[in-house]
C-alpha cells in the first residue's frame, strides 16, 4: 500500500523544483542582463575619448604665489555625455609611469574657480566618487576622489572653464577627464602639462 503523505512529498518535491529553477533563471538572466549593460558602457566610454579635447592654458604663476591652469573639455560629437567631471592634482612622478594617480599620489588644488568663484569646498560643485572604471572595465582607483562637476553650457558640446588654483608646486600638473555613463563613472582622458612644456595626451 502506498503511504498517505507520498503524494504531498511528491507535490512538495515539484513545487521546490520549480521554484529553485525559476530562480536560477532569474539570477542568470539578470547576471547576463547586468554584463550585458557594463559591455554597452564601456563601448559608450571608449566612443567618448575619441571625441574627447582637453583645452588648456599655459601653466601662470611663481613658487611663491602658486599655480594657476584653466581647463576645457571639449567634446568633438553634438552629443555631450550626461555628467563630466574634472580632477586636477600635482605630482612629481612622471605621467606617463602612472596612468592614473591616486589621492595620496597627487596634491589636490587648494582652489578651483568657475567664472571667478571658488567652489573648491562647495559641495554642489563636486562629487566623491568612489569607482572610476578605465574604458576596459578595471577600477582605477581604491578610494574617494574629489571630482569637479562640468556641465554644458550650450548644446555645443562644451563644458564650463575651470580655473585649479595650486598652492604647492610639482613637476606636472596632472587632469583627468570621467564620463558618467549609465550607473558607472569611466575615465575617458588623461591629460599633463608642466610649465616647461605644452599640454600633453596621455590616453
Amino acid at each position: 500500500m502506498i503511504p498517505v503523505d507520498a503524494p504531498i512529498t511528491a507535490i512538495i518535491l515539484l513545487v521546490a523544483v520549480v521554484v529553485i529553477g525559476v530562480m536560477a533563471f532569474g539570477l542568470t538572466s539578470a547576471v547576463v542582463g547586468y554584463q550585458e549593460s557594463l559591455v554597452q558602457e564601456q563601448h559608450e566610454a571608449d566612443q567618448l575619448t575619441a571625441e574627447l579635447e582637453l583645452l588648456a592654458g599655459p601653466i601662470v604663476g611663481t613658487s611663491s604665489t602658486g599655480y594657476n591652469v584653466t581647463v576645457l573639455p571639449y567634446f568633438y560629437s553634438q552629443q555631450y555625455p550626461s555628467q563630466v567631471y574634472l580632477v586636477a592634482g600635482v605630482t612629481n612622478v612622471s605621467p606617463y609611469v602612472l596612468l592614473f594617480l591616486s589621492p595620496s599620489s597627487s596634491l589636490p588644488p587648494s582652489s578651483v574657480y568657475v567664472q571667478g568663484e571658488n567652489i573648491v569646498n562647495e559641495q554642489s560643485a563636486y562629487k566623491l566618487l568612489s569607482s572610476i572604471y578605465s574604458v576596459s572595465g578595471r577600477q582605477l582607483n581604491s578610494e574617494d576622489v574629489k571630482a569637479y562637476v562640468d556641465s554644458p553650457s550650450s548644446p555645443q558640446s562644451k563644458g564650463v572653464p575651470i580655473t585649479f588654483h595650486f598652492s604647492t608646486p610639482g613637476d606636472y600638473v596632472v587632469f583627468w577627464v570621467v564620463a558618467e555613463v549609465g550607473a558607472n563613472y569611466y575615465l575617458i582622458g588623461t591629460y599633463a602639462e608642466s610649465n616647461s612644456s605644452s599640454l600633453i595626451q596621455v590616453s
